[in-house]
């Protein structure tokens, strides 16, 4: 479904969290998966994230960066306090160790790399950033949160990875491969003091544990979900939602854009390189016809023929 299911929260306990898959790494650095960075960003967190209206916010910075007048140099404050789980406080050491290895090794970090001079701590709180050249989108890449530059303890870093120590709400405890991904509770989390806003603002942990369980067949996330074996299930299919949403234990959530199917044609070389037979495809094509025979009703999908949905920030 373009949406998942939520039981009500409460506070204490524990949650199993029905996800589609067993995570194929939990280095959010070394895969660009969407899984891995759903489960690993409870315990890893980023400099910079998104509001609820895709703008870039804070997160272990303290605020944005002062930059440069030539938009060359970014200076980066860091919050003052914050604990890793290993109980030590980050420092722009640690920010500066992580930035390295996420340029090193995950595909949108290799990108920023060549737009980077130096990367440098400036004190315990401060980093500063000195690219080639003005780079509008650095902010955004780094709180994109596929390939996630996240910031690890800098005694924690290696490839691979064999200890996951961030700053996040939940403490990495224990995998067991395809059973279930267990995280605790981190009583030592650093909360921002904002309000909660799309990835940013304060973050509250408030169930002691978390179980990220790979549950493949998604009817079977669908009926662990209705009869409470759990308490969370990710990517179910349309065909469910009226069950789920019937159901007063269990609140089914729409999410919107969920994707962007689209045809692409191959316009440079073959058939299709002739903007006529490209036009006859698509006087052939019904929009609403091909959408509802794969997501059924129309509260499922949109027909508009923009790139992007009318209710995201890139719409136009």
């Amino acid at each position: 479904m373009p949406g998942s299911a939520l039981a009500a929260p409460s506070k204490g306990g524990a949650a199993n969290l029905a996800m589609i898959g067993e995570p194929q790494t939990l280095d959010p650095m070394a895969s660009t998966a969407d899984l891995v960075s759903t489960i690993m960003q409870h315990v890893y967190e980023p400099l910079y994230t998104f509001d609820a209206n895709w703008n870039v916010a804070p997160m272990l910075a303290e605020g944005m960066p002062a930059i440069s007048k030539d938009g060359v140099v970014y200076t980066i404050p860091l919050r003052k306090g914050v604990k890793f789980h290993n109980g030590k406080e980050m420092t722009s050491d640690d920010v500066v160790a992580s930035l390295k290895r996420w340029m090193d090794m995950a595909p949108r970090g290799k990108a920023i790399a060549k737009e980077v001079k130096s990367l440098e701590a400036k004190g315990p709180y401060t980093v500063v950033i000195t690219l080639n050249r003005p780079y509008a989108p650095l902010l955004a890449h780094f709180a994109l949160p596929s390939g996630f530059a996240v910031i690890m303890a800098k005694d924690s870093i290696a490839n691979p990875l064999t200890q996951f120590v961030g700053t996040g709400p939940y403490v990495f405890k224990e995998r067991k491969p395809d059973q279930y991904v267990q995280m605790v509770r981190f009583d030592g989390y650093s909360a921002r003091k904002e309000p909660p806003s799309g990835y940013a603002g304060k973050r509250e942990a408030l169930l002691d544990e978390l179980r990220f369980v790979p549950v493949p067949n998604a009817n079977t996330r669908v009926e662990g979900m209705l009869s409470g074996q759990y308490q969370f299930a990710d990517l179910l299919p349309v065909e469910s939602y009226s069950r789920l949403e019937g159901n007063a234990g269990v609140k089914a959530v729409l999410t919107a854009p969920f994707g962007f199917p689209y045809l692409v044609l191959n316009t440079k070389q073959g058939p299709l390189a002739n903007l006529q037979l490209r036009q006859a495809v698509e006087a052939a094509l019904n929009n609403a016809d091909m959408m509802g025979a794969g997501f059924g009703d129309a509260k499922f999908y949109t027909t508009d023929s923009s790139h992007y949905a009318k209710n995201t920030p890139f719409y136009s």
